[in-house]
């Protein structure tokens, strides 16, 4: 079985590179990507199968960045992340509680 790829998508740069760096940890998954601008909101080493998103920015049109993502790859799943809240939303799917890197790894591996 191949490995989940994964795509972050940040505005904190700090925030993001631990995500990345715990990520790098699970042989499962392999992260293809960060960026650390929203505008971009796309990928140089093919579709990732997810892209991990802090939603913490207030400022951010989430609607608009999700809207993007999903209709150029409609596959591919979309996971909030909220460094101030104990959840991981998984766009059109579910909310699950997140309190340890294990439920964001869990949100990943779901289908």
């Amino acid at each position: 079985m191949s490995a989940k790829r994964i795509f972050v998508l940040y505005k904190n740069s700090l925030f993001a590179q631990g995500i990345e760096s715990l990520l790098r940890e699970k042989p499962e998954l392999e992260v293809v990507g960060i960026d650390l601008d929203r505008d971009k909101a796309g990928w140089t080493h093919g579709v990732p199968d997810a892209v991990v998103v802090d939603v913490n920015d207030a400022q951010a049109n989430w609607v608009s960045l999700l809207s993007q993502v999903l209709t150029k790859n409609p596959v591919v799943k979309v996971i909030c992340v909220n460094s101030a809240s104990p959840t991981v939303d998984v766009y059109r799917h579910s909310q699950l509680a997140a309190s340890r890197v294990e439920d964001l790894v869990e949100a990943i591996r779901a289908g």
